[in-house]
């Protein structure tokens, strides 16, 4: 099966303007539609996944020493601070990591080496069990322990400055690096223009790579990725597998290699230890375990403002940024009109303040309309995004590249 993310990784970096530039909108009409047949000659499986040994996977620190270090945007005036400690393992038993045995602690400050905040979060283990017997010519898999996931949030900032921090456990002590990034402005119709840089099914190919230089080439203040981040679960839990969207293993319906996950945020640190990120789940990210728990790596590694936006989770949710409103919508967990997901949207979009947030702007993973099988009649909360004058739907490309725009 053909499939667009090992092709070319989406990347988009979005910068809004004021409405008195000249832009092309539906308002003057309709526009003419155009077809382009596939060119066979352009038409490629993709290319093959980095292995693990890549120097941009692997682990360099020691101990509990912090690593994957990322930042996650909640407002202005605060932001997630997230990293990993310890060792993760793989293995027929694990013995999960106490995440109470390392601290979690933020020191934070306007200059360099002066640090006069300090926060204090906390940290949690997550564990992918399968405990599936070998099978045909498969073999049995591997169950997965993850390093300590910290997690700790700044308040009271300033928008639109820069503050400096590190983090650890300073009784050990086990400090990170110095690192420091810029707030965002003020949230207000005049906060233009807004850069966004937007990505999607981004994998850990060398098409992935070029991808996220060209995105940090543009240096976004902030970065959201609309799902599918690893492809993890195209491999069973030893590290072998295909590297296509289309691999299957006799006799096993779903294994997924966690170590993968470790190498991505390793390689996205340099960036992201500065700079705001966001992401919404996509079907990669369900990775169900031996009992049918689901996303549970995009939940235990990356903060986003659910609770912030009444959701209580960070499957699905919104946050003000600029001029804008951003929805965040969760394609692959219940959206139905009794689900507690449709609530939360019309009730968060029924307090959209477009005065204060002229912009709205909804992101979610598969193509809302498409002709492609797998995808048929994916969306259904769209209806009530429409209804409140989208100004922006992003979406990530449909696996036979074929895409809408509103």
């Amino acid at each position: 099966m053909f499939d667009a993310a090992k092709v070319l990784s989406l990347a988009v970096c979005c910068t809004l303007v004021t409405s008195t530039l000249a832009i092309s909108t539906t308002l003057q009409g309709p526009q003419a539609q155009i077809s382009n047949p596939l060119n066979t000659m352009l038409y490629q499986r993709g290319a093959a996944d980095l292995p693990m040994s890549d120097p941009r996977f692997v682990q360099t620190v020691t101990g509990v020493y912090p690593e994957q270090v990322h930042l996650g945007y909640a407002s202005p005036d605060s932001m997630f601070v997230s990293w990993a400690t310890g060792e993760a393992q793989i293995s027929a038993t694990v013995s999960p990591l106490d995440p109470t045995s390392v601290k979690t602690v933020v020191t934070y400050g306007s200059s360099p080496g002066s640090y006069s905040g300090n926060v204090t979060g906390y940290g949690l283990v997550y564990n992918q069990y399968y405990n599936i017997p070998a099978k045909n010519n498969t073999p049995a898999a591997l169950n997965y322990t993850s390093g300590i996931q910290h997690h700790a949030k700044i308040t009271g900032l300033t928008p639109n400055t820069t503050y400096f921090y590190r983090c650890g456990d300073p009784t050990i002590p086990a400090w990170s690096d110095e690192y420091n990034f810029t707030t965002s402005p003020a949230v207000g119709p005049n906060s233009f223009p807004m850069t966004l840089g937007v990505i999607a099914d981004l994998g850990m190919t060398s098409n992935s790579t070029s991808t996220w230089e060209h995105l940090v080439a543009n240096q976004p203040p902030s970065v959201i990725l609309i799902g599918d981040y690893t492809y993890a679960n195209n491999y069973i839990t030893n590290g072998t597998g295909a590297s296509s969207y289309s691999t299957t293993f006799p006799g096993i319906t779903s294994q997924s290699y966690q170590p993968r996950w470790d190498g991505f945020q390793r390689w996205l640190q340099p960036y992201l230890q500065s700079h705001a990120f966001l992401g919404i789940e996509g079907n990669h990210e369900q990775e169900p375990n031996i009992n049918g728990v689901q996303f549970q790596s995009y939940l235990a590694r990356y903060q986003a403002p659910g609770v912030e936006s009444g959701s209580n989770t960070t499957l699905y949710y919104s946050f003000d940024m600029g001029p804008a409103h951003v929805v965040m919508l969760g394609s692959y967990v219940d959206y139905g009109k009794n689900s507690s997901q449709y609530q939360w949207l019309v009730n968060d979009l029924a307090k959209f303040n477009r005065a204060n947030t002229p912009w709205l702007i909804a992101m979610w993973h598969p193509p809302v309309y498409n002709s492609y099988v797998s995808h048929y009649k994916d969306e259904s909360l769209i209806q009530h995004i429409l209804h409140a004058c989208l100004a922006l739907c992003l979406e990530r490309y449909s696996s036979i590249c074929e895409k809408l725009c509103i």
